[in-house]
């Protein structure tokens, strides 16, 4: 009983100082900051925003790497497809 009202007071805490320590979001745009105005400056933001951000950069090459290790995709029933 001690440990679960030591991890519930631990996730509290955390959870206080992660609300009282965030900062607005800041969305970044390779227009130089401004909000894309037409169909094709959004398109080319979409593109070039993974490439601005090294954050955004890695995350992309993680999701192609583990979408590259799974044979039959998240939503696809193996039975479906059998070898």
């Amino acid at each position: 009983m001690e440990n679960k009202r030591w991890l519930i007071l631990s996730f509290l805490i955390s959870l206080a100082s992660l609300l009282l320590l965030m900062e607005p979001a800041i969305a970044h745009h390779p227009f130089g900051g401004e909000t894309p105005s037409n169909f094709v400056e959004g398109f080319l933001s979409g593109l070039g925003h993974p490439i601005i951000g090294l954050d955004h950069f890695t995350f992309v090459v993680a999701s192609g790497f583990l979408g590259a290790t799974l044979t039959y995709g998240f939503l696809n029933d193996k039975n479906k497809y059998p070898n």
